[in-house]
């Protein structure tokens, strides 16, 4: 025996021994710092994968919401449609700066992201041009650009462009998990391997200082608690497969204790199987034993635990290994992804939501051109006739029948559009008050007898007269029920029957609407009163509408705190609407008054303001065959010249003409001698509650809107 190593003083060789123990930490140190490095930085461009999605779904949706208000725009013609176009447009330069400052590091990134921004300079141009156009040329000029499919096709492109790189992202997102979990395995390899010199050492150095095996005993419990630590489940087992190791994570997720798990197979342990077939699942950590190298779970993989929970999870499994390189356990890091395929499942119901939204809006306005179409061309047609030399009076009286009826069907289409954005807006003001409805329902019905009378129908009729009071508008609440008897007669073969209700129910009044018609098919009627939904969609469709009267409906329904609901057995088999709304108490009988006879009506002096000539002259002439003194003026200044003159009792004015408009010429209306007292009349083909307030502000007595009912106007004239 060497006398270096007999008489070598034990201090010094404990010296020797600590100095070998001290050096194994330092490396372990060294490797785990390494790796944590590692695995730190794949975490940081993990996270940089998500922000680069977000920016990306941020131009996606920046471009979405600039195509809903340029569709809003050019549907209504109204700049407030406008507002998700403008923010879309003040926001999507920043959220490209956001994307190009993700992609300035990466080439294939930064090429990408100038790719999407010059498809979202192309589409905002695209989109501004229709806006431009429908503001220069009409709104058939920025239909014409809709329905070439350009727009579409580079929202297309747009699309799969994004999708693309998103796709991208993930790919790279689950390249650097794996990354982050071989760096992980390799730092527990490394405390796996640092252990096992360190139990050597132990054996070797059991009889020297206690202070020796305290460190042992705090470098385990450091091994413990970094594995503890980490935010994903970790199981660890021996080359056997049996447990040895479980962090909290993994006891949460596997139902199990550490006490009770380990030394148990794995497979009692952590149960698998595919989440479609419910077949089980091979275990990543029997492959690692068998082939030696880090292995991942297959998609669509759930865990069943102890309690019967089952958890999708996404993982990998990496060997152990000794110094040899023999395999002396598998480590596996698990962790549930619910969240994300909750996530993941969410967008794309969303996507699809977004898809059929473009869909049926794309169809809609295809469908608003047809309808416009079919009594433009009727009107056409009848004034080409009442033209013609030589034509007889019968002949004129249809052809004016054709141009009064297209233009009632041409307003209630303009009527039901301008009820949706008023009441998506929240300005439709209701005028509530205590009525009872019969009259209103008898009316409705008055409303649709020509239609019902046209179709041969049926109407049967069963209303509680005089028991069916309620708090409603009465306009609106006629509206209802003229929509819901308008579309059973419609929607009805020729011949049909229906049958129309109104009762009292308990604390309801219940109006109800059945047809034996056309039906609704079992996968339409829970959508009936969405948006824009109709039940044919082919171009054969001869029933007409745009799909939003049942839209309407439900609203105002709502409003007046009532439910509207819809049954059918199918198509071919009829529907019936139910409507109910809450009944109010019968008011007390007021005592009665006489009456007193109508004033026949005067002949008044009227000046008709309107640029629009043609209509200046046909309300000119109605005036004047009823009795009236009438002088017409097509703009502001002879306007106030003529009242000077005629001194006028009424003023038919329009809002919208050129030079002075509507507004300023009422107010110089009311300050000259002449015209201060005369009862002033807006006719204007702006109708909004916004357009009524400014003309009070302005001096109007009343505010019409074009087309102006005659019978309505003939009342208010011989009222004021």
């Amino acid at each position: 025996m060497s006398p270096i190593t007999s008489n070598w003083p034990s201090q010094r060789r404990l010296s020797v021994w600590y100095a070998l123990a001290l050096g194994l930490l330092s490396l372990n140190a060294v490797v785990t710092y390494w790796n944590l490095r590692t695995i730190s930085q794949r975490r940081d461009q993990t996270s940089r994968t998500y922000d680069v999605i977000r920016s990306l779904d941020d131009v996606l949706s920046n471009l979405r919401d600039a195509e809903t208000g340029q569709r809003g725009f050019l549907l209504t013609g109204e700049e407030t449609y406008l507002e998700p176009y403008n923010r879309a447009v003040s926001t999507i330069d920043g959220s490209m700066e956001r994307l190009n400052g993700l992609a300035a590091d990466d080439p294939i990134r930064r090429s990408n992201a100038e790719k999407v921004e010059q498809l979202a300079k192309v589409k905002l141009a695209e989109l501004a041009g229709t806006i431009r156009l429908q503001r220069e040329q009409g709104f058939e000029a920025a239909l014409a650009v809709v329905k070439s499919g350009r727009g579409k096709a580079l929202m297309g492109e747009i699309v799969d462009r994004i999708v693309g790189q998103e796709s991208e992202e993930v790919a790279a997102r689950s390249r650097l998990r794996e990354e982050q979990t071989a760096a992980l395995a390799q730092t527990i390899l490394t405390f796996a391997v640092a252990s096992g010199l360190a139990l050597a050492l132990v054996v070797v150095i059991h009889h020297l200082s206690q202070r020796s095996r305290r460190e042992l005993a705090l470098r385990a419990e450091w091994l413990s608690t970094t594995l503890q630590s980490i935010g994903d489940a970790v199981i660890a087992t021996d080359p056997k497969g049996r447990v040895t190791f479980l962090n909290v994570i993994a006891e949460e997720l596997t139902g199990w204790t550490a006490a009770d798990a380990i030394g148990k197979a794995l497979d009692d342990v952590f149960p698998i199987c595919n989440e479609t077939t419910r077949e089980p699942s091979p275990n990543p950590v029997q492959k690692v034993l068998e082939t030696g190298r880090i292995q991942g779970l297959a998609n669509h993989t759930i865990l069943l635990a102890k309690d019967g929970v089952e958890r999708p999870i996404d993982d990998s499994a990496a060997p152990i290994r000794d110094d040899q390189g023999e395999i002396r356990g598998v480590v596996m890091v698990f962790r549930d992804i619910t969240q994300r395929k909750i996530d993941e499942s969410e967008r794309e119901r969303l996507n699809q939501e977004l898809r059929e939204n473009d869909t049926r809006k794309d169809e809609f306005l295809a469908m608003l051109a047809h309808e416009l179409r079919n009594p433009l061309a009727a009107i056409g047609g009848a004034v080409s006739v009442s033209k013609k030399a030589g034509v007889a009076p019968g002949r004129i009286d249809w052809a004016m029948e054709v141009v009064n009826r297209q233009v009632r069907h041409l307003t209630r289409l303009i009527e039901d559009l301008l009820d949706v954005a008023r009441i998506n807006r929240g300005k439709i003001d209701l005028r509530v008050g205590l009525v009872e409805a019969t009259p209103l329902l008898e009316s409705a019905v008055e409303s649709v007898r020509p239609l019902i009378e046209q179709r041969r129908h049926t109407l049967a009729i069963a209303i509680d007269r005089g028991a069916l009071w309620v708090e409603a508008d009465p306009t609106r609440l006629e509206q209802v029920v003229v929509n819901l008897l308008n579309n059973a007669a419609k929607y009805s073969d020729d011949g049909g029957r229906i049958e129309f209700s109104g009762v009292r129910e308990g604390d309801d009044v219940v109006i109800a609407v059945k047809d034996v018609g056309f039906g609704i098919s079992a996968d339409m009627l829970p959508r009936v009163f969405e948006m824009f939904i109709q039940g044919d969609r082919s171009l054969s469709r001869s029933e007409g509408g745009l799909g939003i009267g049942l839209t309407v409906v439900k609203k105002l329904v709502d409003l007046h705190g009532g439910t509207i609901t819809a049954e059918s057995d199918g198509p071919g088999r009829g529907s019936m609407f139910l409507v109910r709304l809450p009944a109010a108490s019968r008011p007390p009988t007021p005592e009665a008054s006489p009456s007193r006879p109508p004033g026949a009506l005067r002949s008044s002096r009227i000046l008709v303001v309107d640029d629009a000539a043609d209509h200046a002259q046909a309300l000119s002439m109605l005036l004047k065959y009823i009795g009236h003194e009438v002088r017409t003026a097509s703009h502001g200044e002879e306007a106030l010249a003529i009242a000077c003159d005629q001194r006028p009792e009424f003023i038919l004015l329009d809002i919208g003409l050129p030079g002075m408009d509507g507004y300023e010429v009422a107010s110089r209306l009311r300050r000259q001698d002449g015209s201060r007292d005369a009862v002033i009349i807006a006719v204007s083909g702006y109708g909004q509650d916004e357009d009524k307030r400014r003309s009070r502000e302005a001096g109007f007595d009343h505010h019409l809107v074009k087309p102006v009912d005659h019978d309505a106007l003939v009342a208010l004239l011989s009222r004021s």
